[in-house]
Order: C-alpha cells, then structure tokens, then sequence
C-alpha cells in the first residue's frame, strides 16, 4: 500500500518536478528615418505703380516638418526671370513684357538675403538658414521687398511673378 501511495503521488505530481523550460528574445526592431516636408505660404507685394520711389513690402512663409534632431538647411534659387529686369545679381518678376526687381530676406532688418551661395550658387548674393528638427511643423518668415521704380521700360499693366525653388537639405 505504502508503494502504490508513493505511485500515485509521483504520477500526479511527477511531472511537474521533473518539468524545465528554455527561453529566448525575439529580437523587434523598426528603423526611423530621416524625413523632411517643406510648405510655402505666397508673398504677395499688391498694387504697384511703376513710378513710385517708394518700396512694397510684403511676407511669405516657409515651414518645415523634419525629424527631431536633424540638422538642415533652408535655401532659395534664383528664381526664373534672375537678372531679368537688367539688374544683374537680383531675381526679377515679370508679366511676360516687363520685369521688376525684388529680394528676398531672412530677417526683417533686410539684412541677410536668402539664396544658395552655399549649395547650388544659383543666387550668390544669398545664403541658406539653417535649422534643427523638431518633430513638428517650423515656421520661417520670408521677408520681401519689391523696387517698383526697376520696372523696365514698356512694362505693361498686368500681374507680375516668378518662380522661386525652395529646397531643404539634410
């Protein structure tokens, strides 16, 4: 009897005093990459005349989304009607029969120009503004001024424009 009680025993609780087990990582990873969007909000410099000695100023904007922690650089071309209105150096608006020059700034003291003198050089009278990403949307104000009297001669009323490229290296 004193054996079959040690059997029974063993047979109910047997199993589990002799169990063992093994364990491992499942190795789960994801990769985060370096990413960047960029929007334009449009400068708009209004009504001109082309007489007037006075300048028209006006505001765009630029933001951009890029990962936290990355370093970038905001630069602006030239533009496409560059050096149009015979002022060599500077980005011109244009209605198809006349141009007027512009600039574009960093700063609202008209002090540092925007361009790509350090990337591309398309417009070297300009350089680049850096910035560090936040994760989130960073705002950057672009600071114009029109110089109605640059308008060239037969200049006809119209809607004036151009075209400026605005890219972000990272």
């Amino acid at each position: 009897m004193k054996r079959f009680l040690i059997l029974v025993i063993l047979a109910l609780f047997g199993t589990a005093a002799f169990a063992s087990s093994v364990n491992t990582y499942l190795y789960v990873s994801a990769t985060l990459v370096a990413a960047v969007s960029v929007s334009t909000s449009s400068l708009n410099f209004g009504s001109f005349t082309p007489t007037s000695d006075t300048e028209t100023f006006a505001n765009g904007g630029i933001t951009v989304n890029a990962t936290s922690g990355l370093p970038y650089h905001i630069t602006l071309d030239k533009g496409y009607y560059y050096g149009d209105a015979g002022y060599s150096g500077w980005r011109s608006l244009s209605n198809g029969t006349g141009y007027v020059v512009y600039g574009l700034w960093q700063d609202s003291a008209f002090t540092t120009q925007w361009g790509d003198n350090d990337y591309l050089d398309t417009y070297p009278n300009g350089s680049s503004q850096a910035g560090t990403g936040t994760g989130g949307g960073q705002a950057f104000t672009v600071y114009g001024i029109l110089y109605p009297y640059t308008a060239t001669t037969g200049s006809t009323a119209g809607t004036y424009v151009d075209y400026v490229t605005v890219t972000v290296n990272y």
